[in-house]
């Protein structure tokens, strides 16, 4: 199972790259004693460092996404984060998935005509998928159903 990331512009012009020379390379990731975290002035340390592969799938504009600390946000594939937060925990990523799973991503494009594209492509991934096209779909068969009650009174 290939698992992906998604890289940061600001991290990829840091690194001297650009974006479409990214998509497709091998990254490592670790996550443990090394990297350190936490809020409101506490420091949390997760074990050892353990290392965990994966693949960039490409880079997105984070000029107006939060930072968390200050840093980028990278963001993983499910699977992938299934795969760290279950490797942090000694199972596998399937059996955290198992055990505590994900309720919901969500996921925005920069451009609206890109929706039904990028929905597909999840989709093929083997996820339920809710585009916009769906959404207008269920408004109007509100609005259907409004307008019918409407009439018969």
């Amino acid at each position: 199972m290939v698992l992906y990331v998604l890289v940061p512009a600001s991290v990829a012009r840091s690194w001297g790259q650009f974006p479409a020379r990214l998509v497709g390379r091998r990254v490592t990731l670790t996550a443990g004693g090394s990297v350190l975290g936490g809020g409101n002035g506490s420091l949390v340390v997760i074990g050892g460092d353990r290392r965990f592969g994966g693949r960039v799938a490409g880079v997105y504009d984070d000029t107006n996404v939060a930072a968390k600390n200050g840093q980028p946000l990278l963001i993983v594939s499910s699977a992938l984060g299934a795969t760290i937060d279950g490797g942090l925990r000694g199972v596998s990523g399937a059996r955290y998935l198992d055990q505590k799973g994900y309720d919901d991503f969500t996921v925005r494009t920069d451009d609206a005509r890109q929706t039904a594209d990028v929905a597909a492509r999840i989709g093929r991934l083997s996820y339920a998928v809710q585009d916009r096209a769906d959404l207008l779909a269920r408004v109007h068969t509100i609005f259907a159903i409004l307008n019918s009650l409407s009439e018969k009174c």
